[in-house]
């Protein structure tokens, strides 16, 4: 991790982005929130990310749809779901959606930070194999 790792965090309910926000600062990280889709998405669009950690049930926009949607624009950016409605079926669906991980909540904090590392370490990886293979 690097004072550079940057976390875009979206969750309709504003406590918890304020939580989310919090437990990835003491990690290191530099954490936004918003509690808006599609914002996030223009933020996505405009701003570079290291990792995207979304709720999956939302009004606005699933977070299923936010993941799609993403990694349509930034196939580089690993997406991690969470929700707080846990099942074997919602994981799945997230994991087809393409989502790099599935937390349930209450988010443990160790559980985020281990998380977070491995989509940061993942992501590093495939830009270093990326630029590997453009250097043969």
């Amino acid at each position: 991790m690097t004072a550079k790792d940057r976390v875009l965090c979206i969750d309709d309910d504003q406590d918890q982005c304020g939580l989310l926000e919090a437990a990835l600062g003491r990690l290191g990280y530099a954490a936004s929130t918003t509690t808006s889709p599609v914002s996030a998405l223009e933020l996505v669009a405009n701003e570079p990310f290291d990792v995207i950690v979304t709720d999956l049930g939302m009004g606005e926009m699933d977070g299923l749809t936010l993941c799609e949607r993403v990694l349509g624009t930034r196939p580089d950016v690993p997406v991690i779901v969470l929700t707080g409605q846990g099942s074997m079926e919602a994981a799945i669906g997230a994991l087809r959606a393409g989502a790099y991980d599935f937390l349930t909540k209450p988010i443990d904090s160790k559980f985020l930070g281990i998380s977070v590392a491995r989509a940061v370490q993942h992501r590093k990886l495939r830009a270093e194999v990326r630029r590997l293979k453009q250097a043969l």
